[in-house]
């Protein structure tokens, strides 16, 4: 799949795309998000619940390495949902692998109060929809 400069926006938000997918090892994907609600990604995806919701701004690259596709983002947003509580601005590193169908982040939250947290653990979309996430205070 090769993709050239593909935009798609609208006045807040935006997803830009470029790049290929293939068997060749030094072709990717790039791909910029802005604003983009993490919830609506999900529930497209037929993740049937809906602890989480933030909108990630951030860049992705994403490669086809043995038949699977392995990504990784580096992606913020100003405001964190957990059950409808905002916990604060996030930044988290994202990866993906086909293989095993697991969004992995790792990241911190910067609380509105000042405290910060670590959030760490996956989202897996599909195949057994789930979510093991942890958030780790310091105080």
């Amino acid at each position: 799949m090769h993709v050239r400069g593909l935009d798609l926006s609208s006045a807040e938000r935006r997803v830009s795309i470029d790049g290929a997918l293939s068997n060749q090892a030094n072709e990717h994907l790039n791909v910029a998000l802005k604003k983009i609600n993490l919830l609506y990604i999900l529930q497209s995806a037929g993740v049937g619940f809906d602890m989480l919701d933030t909108e990630i701004t951030g860049r992705a690259k994403a490669s086809l390495r043995n038949g699977a596709v392995v990504a990784t983002a580096d992606v913020s947003s100003p405001a964190f949902f957990v059950k409808g509580v905002d916990v604060g601005t996030l930044r988290a590193g994202l990866t993906f692998d086909s293989r095993d169908g697991r969004l992995m982040i790792r990241g911190h939250v910067a609380q509105p109060d000042g405290g910060m947290a670590d959030v760490s653990g996956y989202i897996r979309p599909a195949g057994g929809a789930g979510l093991d996430l942890a958030l780790t205070l310091h105080v």
